[in-house]
């Protein structure tokens, strides 16, 4: 009798093998399920940020230019506060800012 549980019994390879699938199985739904709350999460902050960026800019005013250069002396198009808070910031042109 003392074969037939041996023949019965699977080897230990085997079972090492089951238990790292079943590991890593968690591991993945584990992720799989917080992933997308955390991206939610990035996109709600994101849209909150361009709301904030369109209401600003929808009270802001054309005026005449002094200069020949349209940008000499323009607005500031950044949202006080926005800079700090999702480090987006707005400028014309490519370089540094003076």
């Amino acid at each position: 009798m003392a074969e037939d549980e041996v023949q019965l019994s699977p080897p230990e390879s085997l079972l090492q093998l089951i238990d790292n699938l079943a590991l890593f199985h968690r591991r993945h739904e584990e992720y799989y399920s917080q992933a997308p709350l955390g991206q939610a999460g990035g996109l709600h902050e994101r849209s909150r940020m361009l709301k904030a960026l369109a209401d600003h800019w929808s009270s802001v005013e054309a005026r005449k230019h002094a200069s020949a250069v349209p940008f000499a002396g323009a607005e500031d198009l950044n949202v006080p506060g926005l800079v700090a808070e999702s480090g987006v910031l707005f400028m014309e042109g490519e370089g540094e800012p003076a």
